[in-house]
């Protein structure tokens, strides 16, 4: 499988709700191992269908609770003591909040890749910024694309009012 990630993961181990949007039933419980502007890996107790659309709750620790609507584009058993299945999550819709949430905590957990003014960088710090550049500007279209659906949708909205 080819590697299509457009933003690096950060590692976080957080319980979260999900559901599939089609589905009624209540809200499942989930594990995060991964999270990006483009997705989140989950680990979970059932398996998830792959183009199921789910909605995602969860709290990150210095930015807030975070509710983001996603996709499967993958799913299998878990290879870890854990067990269960492991899914691939990628994000189709952010609303501006989770967006600027999520933003905010991945900066501070990259914050010494994007830090190359500093005077204390390593050789380490400077292989993850070559490595993170193509990040740094997905983060910031990922910001405006968000922003711009937004504003699209709230302008269809209105649009519809006034018919």
């Amino acid at each position: 499988m080819s590697e299509r990630r457009v933003a690096p993961r950060v590692s976080l181990d957080l319980e979260a709700s999900y559901q599939v949007i089609e589905e009624v039933a209540p809200p499942q419980v989930a594990f995060s191992q991964d999270v990006s502007l483009g997705g989140m890996r989950l680990h979970h107790s059932k398996p998830l269908e792959r183009g199921k659309k789910i909605s995602l709750i969860f709290s990150l620790p210095t930015a807030g609770q975070v509710i983001l609507h996603g996709v499967v584009v993958w799913c299998q058993e878990a290879v870890n003591d854990r067990g269960g299945y492991q899914a691939g999550v990628r994000w189709v819709e952010v609303s501006p909040i989770s967006q600027a949430r999520l933003n905010a905590y991945l900066t501070q957990r990259t914050e010494p890749i994007t830090r190359i003014g500093a005077t204390s960088i390593t050789q380490t710090s400077i292989s993850r910024w070559k490595t993170a550049k193509p990040w740094l500007l997905g983060l910031g279209l990922m910001t405006v694309g968000a922003m711009i659906f937004s504003l699209r949708r709230q302008v269809l909205i209105l649009l519809r009012f006034l018919r």
